[in-house]
């Protein structure tokens, strides 16, 4: 089976907008255990292959058309490093290449699943910033340049290891703090 366009969809807890994700990292890194019970850190989804693939979806157009759709819509720069992105990931190595088109997409909680007034948005509104995402025209000549010069002045691999860089430091600070050692350990 070859499909033209594969497009995953994600929810993101504390996310207000829809966002398109720019970049599959190589990496697992759970702060949870998965249902299997399974919890990799920091470990390569596919061991030397690149470090990140970019997304091969309009990311860009996505989220303007979104926001054309008079929806809050935005380019996400991580889609985490647990299964949504591992699943991203896979997709982009899977089908590199091959002329399929890959993309994933996270959405914020429904208003139900939120406590606290956090961030949410209706089923009717996701399912409209999806459809605007889903009709985003290919890439224009414009933005294609502009991913030209982007993946020249900071190649792919550098930016997942300046990604997977900062969930180290971030898994870090946590440690600290839920070991006594950091700041709110004083309170």
């Amino acid at each position: 089976m070859q499909p033209d366009v594969i497009l995953c969809v994600g929810q993101a807890g504390g996310r207000a907008a829809v966002t398109p994700e720019r970049i599959g990292v190589n990496i697992r890194d759970a702060r949870i255990p998965d249902n299997a019970g399974n919890q990799p850190l920091e470990t390569p989804i596919f061991p030397g292959a690149p470090d990140g693939i970019f997304a091969t979806v309009p990311v860009f157009a996505m989220a303007e058309a979104i926001c054309a759709a008079g929806l809050p819509g935005k380019i996400s720069n991580t889609a985490g490093t647990f299964v949504c992105n591992d699943t991203l990931y896979r997709l982009l190595h899977h089908y590199a290449g091959t002329g399929t088109r890959v993309g994933f997409v996270h959405v914020p909680h429904l208003p139900q699943q939120v406590r606290d007034g956090g961030p949410s948005m209706e089923l009717g509104q996701i399912l409209a910033a999806l459809t605007a995402a889903r009709r985003a025209p290919n890439p224009t000549g414009a933005e294609l340049n502009y991913l030209d010069k982007y993946m020249k002045v900071l190649p792919v691999e550098k930016v997942a290891k300046l990604y997977i860089a900062e969930e180290k430091f971030r898994r870090q600070q946590i440690h600290r703090l839920n070991d006594g050692k950091g700041p709110q350990a004083k309170r």
